[in-house]
């Protein structure tokens, strides 16, 4: 006897075989968002430097800095407006280009950060200054610190959430350097990181090498956490400014702006050769990733100066002891998820890399192997660990 399915049952079933079926709306095309200082727009390039969109058109003239607010899919940017109060801090929904003022204030603003861990916005009232906090949900300003130096640039270090500020140009002038501090903000105790010879521009927190990439005149600098480790990654002619850093999720890559000679570049946190990705600019001062979802821009995860991105949350972790080392160095490697793995190695003067691993697929977890280095000269090297959707790099001293 033949059975029949009752109404509902069918169309239960038929729910579920359609939802199998459904697939996620696609993310694709990564888009750099890029803001001008003295022409009044935001415009969107793929990265090949191709462009795509106007995302934001004004009728006067704007000093713009970006963060992105992925939670709640928004920019943040600042720009100079008409009236009593010139300075404003303002809102834009990447999905619906809805526009909202979060704050006016008078004086002078540098830079702006948003601190994701307490979801607030950090930024400068350099004309007495001031170091203030500005807290989205209560919508309340708070005062930070109070310096002796024109605060210029910020960044919130991801494991102490130690506040990290520069002093930038128009100090007093008996001060000869250009300093790097970190801040405790609950006891208030302030420690020098580092001197430079500069005035500095911006930072980048890099989490999963432990360091900061800054830009100063006429150089991209890291330094790490500690301020032992310095190093100079990339050195320009007098003629170059470069300003704006962004770190690209999941890969080696770093782009800035170069507002002198109006362009955007992409290089590498280890200083590999660079490229120009868009030229043909106006004093380019913000940067900032997004995607595209169906032909609408959203978040997509960003290690910008301003954005929440840590790259030691999402991507595979990978240990290299001893380090530096002579004979052989064990590499341990925690996997979040099984997927296919490849491991290369590379000398710092040589761009091709050559393969120790190569799309072996690994279970989630931690596994181990030892590379013999005593097959390769003294020098620095980078390993550098791929997936299908990550790519980190590790620097590996070899020492005879």
């Amino acid at each position: 006897m033949i059975k029949f399915l009752s109404l509902p049952m069918v169309l239960l079933l038929f729910a579920i075989a359609f939802q199998s079926t459904v697939l996620p709306a696609q993310v694709n095309n990564k888009q750099l968002l890029v803001a001008d200082f003295r022409l009044p727009k935001i415009v969107a390039y793929d990265l090949n430097g191709i462009r795509l969109d106007t995302i934001v058109m004004d009728s006067i003239s704007i000093y713009s800095f970006m963060v992105l607010d992925e939670k709640r899919n928004k920019i943040y940017r600042t720009h100079k407006i008409e009236g009593e109060n010139p300075w404003e801090i303002e809102s834009i929904d990447l999905s619906t280009g809805g526009r909202e003022p979060l704050l006016q204030y008078k004086g002078n603003s540098d830079d702006f950060y948003l601190d994701t861990f307490k979801d607030r916005i950090i930024f400068s009232y350099s004309t007495d200054n001031y170091i203030l906090a500005y807290d989205i949900q209560k919508e309340q300003i708070d005062t930070l610190l109070q310096t002796d130096r024109r605060p210029y640039s910020f960044a919130i270090l991801p494991k102490t959430h130690e506040l990290i500020w520069t002093e930038g140009p128009g100090g007093s002038p008996n001060f000869k350097t250009h300093k790097i501090f970190s801040v405790d903000l609950n006891t208030q105790t302030q420690d020098l990181i580092y001197e430079h010879e500069d005035p500095i521009d911006r930072m980048v927190v890099d989490s999963l090498h432990q360091q900061l990439i800054f830009s100063a005149r006429n150089g991209i600098y890291s330094i790490s956490f500690d301020g032992t480790a310095y190093d100079t990654l990339y050195q320009f002619p007098s003629d170059h400014h470069p300003f704006a850093l962004l770190l690209e999720p999941g890969t080696d890559y770093l782009y800035w702006t170069d507002y002198s000679i109006d362009e955007v570049r992409r290089g590498t946190i280890f200083g590999d050769p660079f490229t120009t990705i868009v030229d043909g600019l106006d004093t380019p001062t913000g940067i900032a990733f997004t995607c595209l979802n169906n032909s609408q821009y959203i978040s997509c995860g960003s290690g910008s100066i301003t954005a929440s991105f840590n790259p030691e949350l999402q991507a595979p972790g990978i240990n290299i002891y001893p380090n530096p080392t002579a004979q052989s160095a064990r590499l341990s490697i925690e996997l979040r998820e099984a997927q296919e793995v490849s491991v290369s190695i590379r000398s710092v003067q040589n761009a091709q890399p050559s393969y120790l691993i190569r799309r072996i697929y690994r279970p989630a977890g931690s596994w181990q192997f030892d590379l013999d280095t005593s097959v390769y000269p003294s020098g620095t090297y980078i390993l550098t660990l791929e997936t299908a959707i990550h790519r980190s790099s590790h620097k590996l001293v070899i020492v005879r």
